[in-house]
């Protein structure tokens, strides 16, 4: 019995969830359930912690790193129209305790990743293919559970879907907008999910227990869930990497037997089992760290290491002594904030023996001493690809908008396109109409049932994924006339303003726009009355049937029930 079906019902229900623990992401997200915030305190007294994938410099991976058949997925991740993806078996690593927050996923991923740190991973030097197998699918197991099941206890759920699970790769905007309303009270159906939760992890670890018995994979299915084929999957694409020298090395220096990492597959199902009663029943939870100060450098130290070590391995052999050099230094030294900013100055001296610049290396995702941690690069890339037109303005007038950016950006669930013309709402208002006209033309969703149902009955209102923009000038026609070079970018007391070439202002003419992405990435946009909006928002009869049969033609209006 992984744990006891009773106890967490009555813990789980009892539990008042608070946010005085965060350790990265949305304060939401651990209000959403019980579950999420019991993950967030003990994560929070461990010192772990998120980086933000976006502003975190990806490495390119070493060539000895890549398995045969992953080629194709082993280049850096590159932005497509303020998307930056994250992939699956090479962005994630079991062995990385510091999580990752992608604003482009769900809420439940803040706490899936840190209950990945809780757990740790198993490792041990030349290890079989089947043990890393094993290790992966067991560091795998609760974390899945969490998400699918413990996550969804106490859980608020739209109407259309009370009871109907995470969802798996189905995603709702009105389920994730309740769950941010915190956690509602314990219910029939919480029964039934913490049911679910047991039977499956209690399914996994007899399946496991059977692999190492027989020393074959034995696969445990629950739904489209199938660890033992995700364990498999993770130790091809990444035992190179695991078996390696540099990670062996890495190891040696930096990993803790029992703090984080299980050199043992029994000590790693133990950490789960843990772990699962210490976010069900409430059971203390043994730390694996002195203090949390003490844990937030520790996984720092380990993070910036193994990048350390990683770069060291497609360089010439003087560059490699010479990271690997440091890497000694920083292993024998007090894990701390002067022992990082020591590592950073010490790669930068040792940049001419041919080793990458110690600003990608250092451009973790976090913050770190000496004002690291941001990688200015990779974010004035995204930038280009989600406001090009904007960040063409701020050009003219010799700006660069992104350092100033970058320090605010917080880690929150916003396409790249809006924070940024959030943040020139309150620093560069004057470009604020266009850079939200940019982001809505790259980041509108695609959704609904209207393409497939038709018409139906009662009044329309805008379908799943339509930005409608009110603007105080027509972002189409200022669009055009930037490309064109009629608007350019100056600077008045510290703010750019728009102007012609001739110096003029640009005339206001309120505009509301409807836009709308379809599933080949082609955009519709339409002006509409604003009275138009409103009835389309307020679930009241349009009288201009002629602008609604257009956005009806366009796939933008929904009706809210159809005939049976």
């Amino acid at each position: 019995m992984c744990f006891d079906l009773q106890k967490a019902e009555r813990a789980l229900s009892a539990l008042a969830p608070s946010v005085l623990s965060r350790p990265g992401g949305p304060a939401q997200d651990y209000l959403r359930s019980p579950a999420a915030a019991l993950i967030g305190e003990h994560a929070a007294s461990q010192g772990m912690f998120l980086f933000h994938f976006e502003h975190r410099e990806a490495l390119e991976l070493p060539a000895s790193f890549v398995a045969p058949g992953f080629e194709a997925s082993s280049a850096p991740p590159e932005w497509r129209e303020g998307v930056l993806p994250e992939a699956k078996y090479q962005s994630f690593r079991h062995d990385l305790i510091v999580g990752s927050f992608h604003p482009g996923h769900r809420s439940k991923w803040t706490t899936h990743e840190l209950c990945h740190a809780l757990v740790g991973f198993g490792w041990k030097p030349g290890a079989s293919t089947l043990f890393n197998a094993t290790a992966g699918r067991l560091a795998e197991l609760l974390p899945v559970a969490l998400y699918y099941f413990l996550d969804e206890v106490r859980l608020r759920r739209c109407p259309d879907h009370q009871g109907g699970g995470a969802l798996y790769r189905e995603f709702c905007p009105a389920c994730e907008a309740l769950a941010n309303d915190g956690a509602r009270p314990f219910e029939a159906r919480d029964e039934r999910a913490l049911r679910h939760a047991k039977d499956y992890l209690d399914g996994e670890l007899a399946a496991v227990a059977q692999t190492l018995r027989t020393g074959r994979p034995v696969a445990h299915r629950w739904g489209s869930l199938d660890l033992c084929t995700d364990g498999l999957a993770y130790a091809a694409a990444h035992g190179a990497r695991l078996n390696s020298d540099a990670f062996h090395r890495f190891g040696q220096q930096f990993l803790i037997d029992g703090g984080g990492y299980f050199s043992e597959l029994a000590a790693l199902e133990d950490r789960v089992v843990q772990v699962t009663r210490a976010i069900t029943e409430g059971a203390p939870l043994a730390s694996i760290v002195e203090n949390a100060e003490q844990g937030r450098w520790r996984w720092t130290v380990q993070d910036i290491a193994w990048r350390m070590l990683w770069a060291c391995e497609d360089v010439s052999d003087d560059a490699a002594a010479a990271g690997r050099a440091i890497v000694d230094q920083l292993a024998d030294t007090t894990w701390d904030a002067h022992a990082v900013r020591s590592a950073y100055e010490a790669w930068e001296d040792a940049e001419d023996a041919g080793l990458p610049l110690a600003e990608q290396i250092f451009a973790v995702g976090y913050t770190v001493p000496g004002e690291l941690g941001i990688s200015l690069h990779q974010m004035q890339q995204g930038l280009l690809t989600a406001a090009p037109l904007t960040l063409d303005l701020f050009e003219d007038a010799g700006l660069d908008p992104v350092p100033d950016f970058c320090a605010q950006d917080d880690q929150v669930r916003r396409p790249l396109g809006d924070r940024f013309a959030d943040w020139l709402g309150q620093t560069h208002p004057d470009v604020l109409d266009l850079a939200r006209y940019e982001a809505a033309l790259r980041h509108g969703a695609t959704g609904g049932y209207a393409a497939v149902l038709g018409a139906g009955e009662g009044p329309l209102g805008w379908e799943v994924g339509v930005r409608v923009l009110h603007s105080t000038v027509d972002p189409v026609a200022l669009a055009q006339a930037v490309s064109d070079g009629a608007v350019q970018g100056s600077v008045v007391d510290s703010a750019l303003v728009l102007r012609t070439p001739d110096g003029e202002a640009i005339p206001q003419a309120a505009t509301v726009l409807a836009l709308r992405r379809d599933s080949g990435g082609d955009v519709a946009i339409v002006e509409v009355d604003p009275a138009i909006d409103e009835d389309l928002q307020s679930g009241r009869m349009v009288d201009d049937l002629d602008t609604l049969e257009a956005l009806e033609a366009l796939g933008m209006v929904a009706p809210r029930a159809w005939t049976l």
